[in-house]
């Protein structure tokens, strides 16, 4: 994920994105969930622009054969 600390984009790369489906989950530091959606090629953009400054988490979630596992977090920092 770049760049972090972000102030309008955020940047999801992941290799070999063939071999499963990917999604994403952006939650505010509460645990709210605001935004969701799928990873459909090795690079993602995801809008933060409208977010206030502040921390964020970043989920990414793989499903195969219908299992879903979480893959990775990461903590966001909007500028």
């Amino acid at each position: 994920v770049y760049p972090n600390p972000t102030t309008e984009y955020l940047n999801l790369k992941i290799v070999g994105i063939e071999k499963a489906t990917y999604s994403y989950q952006l939650f505010d530091i509460s645990g709210k969930m605001l935004e969701s959606g799928i990873i459909a090629s090795e690079e993602t953009s995801i809008s933060v622009e409208a977010l206030t400054k502040g921390n964020y988490l970043l989920k990414v979630t793989e499903t195969r054969q219908g299992t879903a596992k979480e893959v990775k977090s990461f903590k966001i920092i909007k500028k």
